[in-house]
């Protein structure tokens, strides 16, 4: 019996937490890519202003 719950981790488990583990990456370096852009246009807003003033 303990073969056969191996073998159910190997193929339903297994892949499973590695598509979990791969999904969470990327929605990280997508929140991460969405706060850069963010940074990127409040700079350059912040320097458009600061031109403006002078």
């Amino acid at each position: 019996m303990s073969g056969t719950g191996l073998k159910l981790f190997e193929l339903i488990l297994l892949p499973g937490l590695v598509f979990a583990w791969g999904f969470w990456e990327l929605y990280q370096l997508k929140k991460l890519k969405k706060k850069r852009e963010a940074e990127k246009l409040s700079k350059s807003l912040r320097d458009a202003g600061e031109g403006r003033g002078s």
